[in-house]
């Protein structure tokens, strides 16, 4: 049975792409998984770009203006990885018709990724809608924290089960939030954390992923891990919680009243 996956962050800049595109090889290329990543980030999308697919024939907007025939989108990368890019200069589509469209052709794949917007907009609401889970991507500082309580937020609000967080750019500083205190503000674990490398601009380079470029590299396991967690041979998934709360065991970097005063912000209730 496919399982379709939303990888959510309301924050530009924290590898959600990187995180999509690497999950995605992880589950192909060591779970022996059918895959497909969607690029829904219909205002800035780089799937393609990352694999080298610059000038598709068809896209994500053109399947969603029932221009083409969702299969028409769908291109092999490797074995077991396929993508289905956005255009970047398109006519305004409505996205959600993606969840319709994600039916006609999910049953080929063991599993669907979307990545969305790096905003709360209508194409990241579709997103998450046209999903079973949401993986949620973070960063290690304060504003970091504040888009991922929103993502979590959202994800409540649609009834979604978040699979997990992404520690992601984890550089081990003192002033940043370690995985502990990521989990405790959060009341969410954090399936994977993943560290500034030279091997993600090498990946780059050659238009492929970290697991692809370099599948027995140290990031490259933490992203099997994550695959691993997602297909459901590590732990189950958690359910997304009414109301966080941070209690924390020793003096924190954040503290409760930071954390209190951003789910105001964000008007978590």
């Amino acid at each position: 049975m496919s399982k379709v996956i939303s990888v959510v962050s309301p924050k530009g800049g924290v590898g959600k792409t990187t995180t999509a595109l690497n999950v995605g090889s992880a589950l192909s290329l060591h779970n022996n998984k059918k895959v497909l990543l969607i690029d829904a980030n219909l205002s800035s999308p780089s799937v393609g770009l990352h694999l080298g697919v610059i000038n598709p024939d068809a896209t994500l907007q053109d399947v969603l203006a029932n221009k083409v025939d969702v299969n028409d989108a769908v291109y092999k990368i490797n074995t077991g990885l396929y993508i289905m890019p956005a255009a970047f200069l398109s006519k305004k589509v409505n996205p959600f018709t993606l969840r319709q469209r994600i039916n006609k052709i999910k049953e080929f794949f063991d599993f669907v990724l979307i990545d969305t917007s790096p905003t709360l907009t209508n194409s990241t609401i579709s997103s998450v809608l046209a999903s079973d889970e949401v993986l949620v991507v973070s960063n290690s500082d304060y504003l970091g924290l504040s888009s991922t309580l929103r993502a979590l937020r959202l994800a409540s609000q649609k009834n979604k089960p978040v699979s997990g967080i992404v520690l992601n750019r984890f550089n081990n500083h003192k002033d940043e939030l370690s995985k502990a205190e990521l989990e405790e503000a959060t009341d969410m674990p954090v399936i994977g954390v993943i560290p500034e490398n030279k091997v993600f601009k090498e990946a780059i380079s050659s238009t492929t992923s970290v697991v692809f470029h370099k599948p027995n590299s140290k990031v490259s396991s933490i992203y099997k891990d994550i695959a691993a967690r997602l297909s459901g041979t590590v732990a189950d998934k958690v359910k997304v919680k009414d109301r966080f709360t941070a209690l924390f065991k020793r003096k924190p970097k954040v503290s409760k009243s930071d954390v209190d005063k951003l789910l105001i912000e964000n008007e978590i209730k």
